[in-house]
């Protein structure tokens, strides 16, 4: 039933922006793993996001760029194997360029971390370091996503600041670049997660709230949203404009409406 509120507002959102297009926000889209049986479906949203979008490397989500077309950065979650061996021949066949978020303490080896079996991806493997170089060779940018994978509101200021700090350090050691963004595992993160990433040297924070970038967007909070190759063409190229924000705002009134009954 949730999904289905989601899809019908974020419809009646598309009819908005039609009506009112204005191509100012940007979109985050983030996918975690990519099976081979689901290599068709991926292909079909690439070869969608190379026609009808402009697909820009994720440094550059602030830049003000000429065009109507919708402004969109590729980013995946974890750097499984599936994703060089499915994803990134498609994406080099169109010519798109995709960021990777890379667990740095879990190289080479299977992931460790909860909520696997739910995303289906416990069989998945992290890449090794010689197989990110040559991602990085191809053009493809590599950031962190911290040591090993945590929920960083959970742990105390110390282990929060040695995830983000060195985790930065390392991988920019392996790849001998700077390491200027990171993705906060399980979308988890509050006020002191984003101040102490900042602290760490990183320049962009990324989310995984639904949620459009614009000029006054937090470059420490920056939304994303949340793609499968399962998705439908609709659903995706819903989400590839930006209009799964409404279950963004959906969540923030459902809050409100739970506030305001223990208030009365």
């Amino acid at each position: 039933m949730k999904k289905i509120i989601e899809f019908i507002c974020a419809a009646f959102y598309a009819f908005c922006l039609k009506l009112h297009f204005r191509p100012t926000g940007r979109v985050v889209l983030y996918y975690h793993s990519i099976k081979k049986q689901e290599k068709k479906s991926f292909e079909k949203q690439m070869e969608y996001l190379a026609k009808h979008c402009q697909v820009i490397p994720l440094c550059r989500i602030f830049e003000g760029l000429p065009g109507s077309k919708p402004i969109i950065a590729i980013t995946f979650d974890d750097a499984f194997v599936s994703v060089r061996d499915q994803a990134v021949p498609v994406l080099e066949r169109l010519g798109l360029k995709a960021s990777i978020f890379v667990p740095v303490g879990l190289l080479g080896r299977k992931p460790d971390w909860s909520l696997l079996e739910q995303a289906g991806d416990q069989e998945e493997t992290v890449l090794d370091i010689e197989e990110l170089r040559c991602l990085q060779e191809r053009g493809f940018a590599l950031y962190s996503h911290t040591l090993s994978h945590p929920f960083l509101s959970k742990l105390d200021t110390g282990r929060m600041r040695e995830e983000l700090v060195e985790s930065r350090r390392r991988l920019g050691a392996l790849l001998g670049r700077e390491i200027e963004a990171v993705s906060y595992p399980h979308g988890d993160y509050n006020h002191t997660v984003l101040q102490e990433a900042k602290k760490a040297g990183y320049t962009l924070g990324f989310t995984v709230d639904p949620r459009m970038i614009y000029a006054q967007t937090d470059p420490m909070a920056i939304g994303r949203f949340s793609v499968s190759p399962g998705d439908g063409l609709f659903t995706f190229r819903l989400k590839a404009m930006g209009a799964y924000q409404a279950s963004d705002w959906l969540r923030k009134m459902k809050k409100r409406l739970r506030q305001s009954k223990k208030l009365s």
